[in-house]
C-alpha cells in the first residue's frame, strides 16, 4: 500500500529512531538513522500509512478554507492575532495607511499586495527584533544577525553561525505565536536538535509551547496576503 503515499524525501543522519513528517502543503519526510534499511523505512511507512493519509486529508481539507484575498474593501487581513479591515478610498493622500485598519487609496490599488507585504515585513523586522533582544538573554545565548524568510514551508530555522532566520508572515499570528518560534530558534543555539533537553530549554521559558505548536499547524495555512 505504500506506493499510494509519494515520500518527497528521506533523510539520513546519526539519529537513532525513524520519523515522518507531514507538512501542511502536503510534503511527506521521513527522517532516518543512517543504517536502516530499505526494509526498515518500508515497514515504517507502511505501519504510519493510515496516519499519513489521515494527517494529509486534515490538511486538503484546511486548505480549501484559507480565502483567496481580492484586496477589495471589506476584506479583512491579519495582523498581530487580529483581523482589520482593507477600505480602498479615493481621497488624495498616503497610498497606504494603517489606522485601526488598512487604507489603501482607489489608485494604489493595482500594487496593494505589494504595499502590504511591504508594511508587514517592516513591522515584522521591528517587533522580531525586539522579541529576540528579550528572549536571548533568558535563553544564556547570543544570536548574530537576524534575517526576514519568505520561504513557503518554514516558520524559522537557525545556523550553527547563531544567525537567525524568522518568516516575515509570523507578524499577522499572536504574539504568542511569534514569541514561540523566536524562543525555538534561540533555543537551538544551545541544542541544535529536537532532543527531549531542547524541547525542556523551550518549555522553561514557554511553559504552554505545546499550545503555540498547535496553533501554526492548525491555523499557519492562513497566514498569507
Amino acid at each position: 500500500m505504500t506506493e499510494s503515499i509519494a515520500i518527497d524525501k528521506i533523510i539520513r543522519s546519526k539519529r537513532r529512531t525513524l520519523s515522518i513528517e507531514v507538512h501542511p502543503q502536503g510534503e511527506v519526510i521521513v527522517r532516518a538513522p543512517i543504517r536502516a534499511t530499505k526494509k526498515d523505512i518500508h515497514d515504517f511507512i507502511t505501519d504510519k500509512l493510515h496516519w499519513i493519509n489521515k494527517t494529509l486529508l486534515r490538511f486538503k481539507k484546511r486548505s480549501v478554507t484559507v480565502t483567496e484575498k481580492h484586496f477589495i474593501s471589506g476584506e479583512g487581513f491579519l495582523f498581530l492575532g487580529q483581523s482589520y479591515v482593507l477600505q480602498i478610498i479615493d481621497e488624495n493622500h498616503s497610498p497606504f495607511v494603517f489606522d485601526e485598519g488598512f487604507i489603501i487609496t482607489t489608485a494604489a490599488q493595482p500594487r496593494a499586495n505589494v504595499l502590504l507585504t511591504n508594511w508587514y515585513k517592516e513591522k515584522a523586522h521591528e517587533l522580531f527584533h525586539e522579541r529576540l533582544t528579550y528572549f536571548a538573554p533568558l535563553l544564556g545565548v547570543n544570536y548574530q544577525r537576524m534575517r526576514l524568510s519568505s520561504a513557503s514551508k518554514r516558520w524559522g530555522s537557525c545556523s550553527m553561525r547563531g544567525n537567525i532566520n524568522l518568516n516575515w508572515r509570523l507578524i499577522m499570528a499572536p504574539i504568542s505565536i511569534i514569541d514561540y518560534v523566536i524562543v525555538h530558534e534561540l533555543a537551538h543555539l544551545r541544542e541544535m536538535n529536537h532532543s527531549p533537553r531542547f524541547w525542556q530549554l523551550v518549555s522553561v521559558i514557554l511553559p504552554d509551547y505545546a499550545q503555540s505548536r498547535a496553533w501554526l499547524r492548525e491555523f499557519g495555512d492562513a497566514l498569507v496576503v
